[in-house]
Formats: C-alpha cells, structure tokens, sequence
C-alpha cells in the first residue's frame, strides 16, 4: 500500500510492471503535485482509491490498471488505448480522452466531466454508464460495443456525439437527460433498443430535427415520440427564420398544443371537455337562455293551474 504519499515533482511510472501479479497494489490519499506519467505500465492489480489527487495532467495511456475510486484529476487526463477497471467517484476538471481503449468492460459511475469527454473509436464488450454527468461535450464517435450497452442516469449538458457508432448487444438508455439533441448519424442497433424515462430538451434548430429524425430511424418502436420532436424543432427553426410568422410552423405548433402531435390522448380529451364546458357557461349567461327558461317556468305554472 502507499498510502499517504505526496510527490512534489514528475511522478514517473512509466512501463513500470508489477513484479508480484498475486498481490494487489493499492494507492491511498496520494497527492500527485507534478505531472503523473503511468504510459505503458502493467499494473493489473494496482488500484487508486480514496481521496486521490491530481494536481496537473496525468497519462495512462496504454496501461493496464485496476480500479479507481474517490479520485481527482486537476488537469488532463489520458487514458487512450488503456485497460482499465471500474471508475467511480472520480472528477475530471479538464479534457479526459478515453480514445481507442480496447479490451472488456469500461465501467464508469458516479462521475463527474467538467471538461470534453472523449470516448472515441471505443472498442470494448461491455460499456455501462451510471450516475454521469458530462457538464461539457461528450464523444462517442467510431465506437463499437460488441455487447450490451447501459446508459443510465446521465446527465449530457451539452453537446453529445455517438455518430458511426456499432452497437452489437442490447442498448439500455434509461433516465437520461440530452439538453442538447444526441447525435446518431450513421449508427447500428442491435434490435433490442430503448429509451425509458428519458428527457430531450433541446427543440429549436434544424440540426435538432434531423438528430430525432435520425433517432426515429433508429427506435422504431419510439417513431412516434421521436417524430413529434423533430416536428417541434422544425417549427421552432422556421419561427426563428420567419422572424415568429409561419403559417405552417404555427399550425404545427398548434397541433403540438392540441396533442403533442398525436401522442397525447389526454389532452384532446381535456380541450374537448373545455370547450363543451365553456360552451355551456356562455349559452347559460345569455338572455335567450333566460328567456327559454323564464318561458319554459311560464309554462310549467300555466299547466299546474289548469290542473288544479
């Protein structure tokens, strides 16, 4: 273990490789003050845990590493062309490239990327994203995931970018947040794909629309959802370009109202109720329904007398 250990220059690690392979190595409360440089090392068993810190760049490039928890990384980060086991409770202040890692499972949960994530040209069987947030740019591009994909709780703030990307197990997106519609240009699915609990908040330009629409392409089982968002990014593109008048993009904005383009049972439902309900309040108010009830009291007395 080396546990409480600060490096105040280079720590170099470079093509280390760990002599006993039985035994675990354990990094704990180190403090990394100079550039950290672990390219080409074999540390299979060593693994960085609690309360870690990185205080300038860090290079794992093309190392084979363990776990790594409760880790802070100041400046840039590179683990392209690594092997790495679970990443959890770790933050990334600046660009982390994860290029080209290769190999088994890339697990990453509970983190947080405050700069660029680069996760292009993936080539892994497993990759499983839990409790992300990516408060900046997020690239999957040229990846392929040769089986299943999880993709749960992420946040993606900005920008993010699975274009020709291969997915060649089941895909799971669940409880995810786009604030900017995700890019699927020129991606395979595995058949066995869905969206649950998801929000898409992004709707204004015609970069958006074709997103969805590449996505309704994709999710045939969501081409209805997935159509009424390209509808409103389309409307709200060509509002913009119109300078707030298009006779078309408001009959379609009025149709999202109505019914969010024919996914919405319940609000047909409640506008037809409204207006049969307003419809009665207005005709009870006028004077003709006063007179055709005054009359119709009128008549009801005129027959009760004649009775009597």
């Amino acid at each position: 273990t080396i546990k409480d250990v600060v490096f105040h220059g280079k720590a170099d690690f470079t093509a280390a490789v760990q002599a006993t392979p039985h035994y675990e190595i354990i990094f704990r409360n180190v403090r990394f003050c100079g550039e950290a440089d672990f390219t080409s090392a074999n540390l299979p068993r060593a693994s960085f845990k609690e309360g870690i810190i990185f205080e300038a760049n860090t290079s794992f490039k093309s190392a084979r590493c363990g776990d790594m928890e409760d880790i802070t990384f100041k400046g840039f980060a590179d683990f392209s062309k690594s092997t790495l086991g679970a990443i959890r409770k770790c933050s990334f202040a600046k660009t982390a490239i994860f290029r080209d890692v290769e190999g088994g499972d890339l697990r990453i949960t509970e983190s947080v990327f405050y700069g660029d994530a680069n996760f292009n040209s993936l080539r892994v069987s497993i990759l499983n994203l839990a409790s992300v947030e990516f408060k900046s740019d997020a690239f999957f591009n040229g990846s392929a995931i040769s089986g299943d994909c999880y993709i749960s709780g992420v946040l993606f703030s900005h920008e993010c970018d699975f274009s020709n990307c291969e997915f060649n197990g089941p895909v799971f997106f669940s409880g995810n947040a786009f604030m900017s519609a995700p890019s699927f240009y020129k991606a395979t699915m595995y058949p066995n794909v869905t969206f649950h609990a998801r929000q898409f908040k992004s709707f204004k330009s015609i970069e958006d629309a074709n997103a969805y629409t590449e996505l309704r392409k994709l999710v045939p089982n969501q081409e209805g959802e997935f159509f009424a968002y390209e509808q409103r990014a389309r409307a709200n593109a060509m509002l913009r370009q119109k300078w707030g008048f298009s006779l078309t993009a408001l009959l379609s904005k009025a149709y999202d109202i109505a019914s969010e383009y024919g996914q919405s049972i319940a609000r047909p439902a409640i506008g037809l109720f409204t207006v049969l309900a307003v419809t009665w309040l207005v005709f009870a108010c006028t004077p003709l329904s006063l007179h055709i009830y005054a009359a119709s009291v009128d008549a009801k007395w005129t027959q009760d007398m004649n009775v009597a």
